[in-house]
């Protein structure tokens, strides 16, 4: 027997967005890949041929659902259809869903796509705490100061170190809830077996241990913001759960029948590709796409060189250093490196700049720069070029600092041709007028 009518009718959108510019995308069935635009009134889905949006799967009825635009979400009523329309899992009869939703006709799932966000004005070089004037944070700040007018789910997504957790503060600083402690949960440093009691919390008796009832995050963060960090490990078990809690915003505690409900808003961050999680059926598709609503990549580190000495200068005034201290040639050694643990890995070595007066270890094993590979794994040319490519960037670093950019003082010190010192730098890419004071 189909539910009730369901409404979800908070909105997921970006201010400035419409609802009539979202899409659906059929995600797992015989039509997979294929996308719909959702017109203005009503929409028939189904196998025939005058449907609106016609499906080739057999066990979609003739005419098995009908979609409706409405000012506050899409409405899917089931048409009497063999099969039934199915929403996280229980047949409905009717609902009303927002831009990220799944729903299921027979085999066929449907996911409802959110327009792209346009960047909007990229005049901005610092959103709170957060600074970066290279373009590609400019381009997170246009985003980040549009989600000032929403409560969407929004999706983190960025290589280990590049600061997600500081964009989620600043999304929670700038948002209805701000005032409120954010709560945080590395899906990853907890074990599968707790994960749902530190999640949701448990009653006495649920498990071996559980001496006494527990509230679980999603309570201790009710009418606040819960990051959900490296949200790509969290379990299969457990995403079900957690899409509920998203759609509905209701959960079970561990051993409890009885739901509860929370008001809170969710922000997941993860260094995965959870595309390719989803293809290999180690994250659910539902999930994937109700937390990608509103996606912001966060560039690595090695996209913004332009902004590697102003974040330096920034740690180095934590440490209490003037960075009137570092030189042209240092500034240059900051901006040479890739920095694969990006703004973590900076921090770092700027921390033992406060103590030792250097970036990086003199051991290149110790060398944040250097590649994470132990010797005697993988070829010995590539190694070989690798180690040689270090050593005439570090070489040519330290040789036009103790020079001061003087190329042909250079020269002569190192005993290498005026000429073959220029290219050495042409293929490095370094610039000896940087060097100069």
């Amino acid at each position: 027997m189909a539910d009730e009518t369901v409404s979800i009718r908070e909105s997921t959108l970006l201010p400035g967005a419409r609802l009539g510019d979202c899409v659906l995308e059929v995600v797992e069935g015989p039509d997979r890949g294929q996308r719909f635009p959702i017109a203005p009134g009503h929409m028939v889905i189904g196998a025939s041929r005058r449907s609106d949006v016609r499906l080739s799967d057999p066990t979609v009825s003739s005419r098995h659902a009908r979609l409706t635009l409405l000012a506050d979400g899409i409405g899917i009523e089931d048409l009497d259809s063999k099969n039934g329309t199915t929403y996280l899992g229980s047949r409905v009869r009717s609902i009303v869903v927002q831009p990220g939703a799944t729903f299921a006709l027979g085999e066929t799932r449907i996911a409802v796509v959110p327009p792209e966000a346009a960047d909007g004005p990229l005049t901005r070089a610092r959103y709170g705490e957060l600074i970066g004037a290279s373009l590609p944070w400019r381009r997170v700040f246009a985003t980040l100061e549009r989600l000032e007018g929403c409560e969407a789910t929004v999706l983190l997504q960025g290589e280990t170190g590049v600061g997600k957790s500081a964009v989620a503060r600043a999304i929670h600083d700038h948002s209805p809830r701000a005032g409120r402690e954010i709560a945080m949960l590395d899906c990853g440093a907890v074990p599968a077996g707790l994960l749902a009691s530190e999640l949701f919390g448990h009653v006495r008796g649920a498990f071996t241990g559980a001496a006494k009832d527990r509230d679980g995050l999603v309570q201790i963060a009710d009418g606040s913001t819960l990051l959900l960090e490296e949200i790509g490990d969290l379990p299969l078990a457990l995403q079900p759960m957690l899409l509920r809690l998203i759609e509905s915003r209701e959960y079970h505690r561990v051993g409890e029948a009885r739901p509860r409900r929370t008001d809170v808003r969710v922000i997941a961050a993860t260094h995965h590709d959870l595309k390719q999680a989803v293809e290999e059926r180690r994250f659910r598709q539902d999930l994937y796409y109700r937390l990608g609503v509103i996606t912001v990549r966060v560039p690595p580190l090695r996209e913004c060189r332009e902004d590697i000495v102003p974040l330096a200068t920034r740690f180095l005034e934590q440490q209490g250093i003037r960075p009137a201290r570092l030189t042209a040639g240092q500034r240059v050694v900051l901006e040479s490196y890739d920095w694969p643990g990006n703004a973590r890995q900076l921090r770092n070595a700027v921390e033992r700049f406060a103590v030792t007066g250097d970036f990086f270890a003199p051991s290149s094993h110790d060398d944040p720069g250097r590649p994470a590979t132990r010797w005697g794994e993988g070829d010995f040319h590539v190694h070989k070029a690798e180690v040689v490519r270090l050593f005439e960037r570090d070489y040519l670093l330290a040789l036009l600092t103790d020079c001061g950019g003087n190329v042909s003082a250079a020269a002569r010190k190192s005993g290498l041709a005026r000429n073959h010192l220029r290219d050495l730098l042409k293929r490095h890419a370094i610039d000896p007028d940087r060097f100069r004071s």
